[in-house]
């Protein structure tokens, strides 16, 4: 998944090369990771389809292994924690031997992560049981009762019977139409309770409904919704790592004075305020007591990396100029301007080619295009289009 930052030590159980499925296709592996960093960091737990197709759709992509929750663990300096694989293959599966991987990345820099060995896991063939020779007489009465069946048929609405797919998740839904021989396209999603987030609210065609085989049921599913963390009182680094844990988007902060809090860099107010039912990447905005934070070098990185760098630092992604995709080549202000306050804005400038459309993007683009770049896949959200502006 990216360059091996030896943060951790992925390990399946010993001697395991392969996972067991069942006779109903199911199959269950643990891995322990542990902490070889030097220091205690937050985990997220990634996983990989083997070999690794493009566009995506592998094992992990089908939904048939799956990892089971919590995703992100706190793990302490050289201590191990868990996490636990499941394996469903749906019935009528295509025979064949298949591939993944656990990845783990540290959350503050989730494009680079440690991987564990690959492990295997075998679909068997479907057989078919040679039909019997039947008597003649008992050959009679089928035809007899394939007659009545017909005529039976005739009478009757044809077609699949559309199942009622509500309060599902959408792998559930995707095996019980693939059985069917139908398809299932999701929709946007919809707003919705936090108790209704990422189950199917709404389908079409109807339950019920008689349909041919091969038709696609569009589903809307609920947006996932957040409960909003309560960050007054933590620092802003404590804060960010919140915030990122649970899956929310950009952060905003300003430094402003408070009688409740005399230290430096402590949060003590927050929108959305805590208890709040937010989607998932909305942003954050934070206003935090004065303090001033050395400007980090960013030159020579790619634009996720700077931009996680700079909100580490209490810092924010100002407007950026040339193309985005290549590496930072300049950067204001930069280091050697020394200690500047919480929240100002650093502007980049990127590499341009010869040839190359380059832009310039406002700083809520740039908010924007993080947002599609990296947390919008992190989180399997749907991506926000970015629209340039020239």
């Amino acid at each position: 998944m990216g360059v091996n930052t030896k943060n951790f030590q992925i390990d399946p159980p010993k001697g395991m090369t392969s996972v067991k499925l069942d006779s109903k296709g199911y199959g269950t592996v643990q891995f322990t990771v542990k902490n070889v960093s030097a220091s205690t960091l937050d985990a997220r737990g990634i996983l990989v389809s083997i070999p690794r197709l493009n566009p995506p759709a592998g094992v992990v992509e089908k939904g048939w292994v799956t990892l089971a929750a919590p995703a992100d663990l706190h793990i302490e300096k050289d201590k191990e924690a868990t996490y636990i694989v499941n394996v469903k293959v749906p019935p009528k599966s295509p025979a064949g031997d298949y591939s993944f991987r656990l990845d783990v990345a540290n959350v503050s820099t989730p494009d680079v992560s440690d991987s564990s060995q690959a492990l295997a896991f075998h679909v068997d063939e479907i057989k078919i049981t040679p039909k019997p020779k039947w008597p003649w007489l008992l050959a009679a009465a089928l035809v007899l009762l394939l007659v009545i069946g017909g005529v039976v048929a005739l009478l009757l609405p044809k077609g699949i019977t559309v199942p009622a797919l509500k309060g599902s998740n959408v792998t559930d839904a995707t095996a019980t139409l693939s059985n069917l021989k139908l398809s299932i396209v999701q929709d946007q999603p919809v707003e919705s309770a936090p108790e209704d987030s990422g189950k199917i609210l709404n389908q079409d065609p109807p339950p019920g409904k008689k349909v041919s085989s091969g038709t696609e049921v569009h589903v809307a599913v609920g947006a996932p919704v957040i409960a909003m963390p309560g960050l007054i009182g933590h620092t802003l680094s404590e804060a960010q790592a919140i915030i990122n844990r649970n899956g929310l988007g950009v952060v905003t902060s300003t430094n402003a004075s408070t009688p409740e809090f005399t230290a430096d860099g402590i949060v003590w107010q927050q929108t959305p305020n805590a208890g709040a039912s937010v989607k998932a990447g909305s942003p954050v905005s934070l206003t935090v007591t004065p303090k001033k934070v050395l400007v980090p070098t960013v030159t020579g990185m790619r634009f996720a990396q700077a931009y996680n760098a700079l909100v580490a630092a209490g810092l924010a992604p100002g407007g950026t100029t040339g193309n985005t995709n290549n590496v930072i080549v300049s950067q204001n202000p930069n280091p050697a301007g020394g200690m500047v306050p919480v929240g100002t804005k650093v502007n980049l400038g990127f590499q341009c080619g010869i040839g190359e459309y380059c832009l310039a993007l406002n700083p809520s683009l740039v908010q924007q295009l993080y947002y599609d770049r990296v947390q919008a896949p992190v989180y399997a959200r749907p991506a926000q289009p970015l629209r340039l502006q020239k």
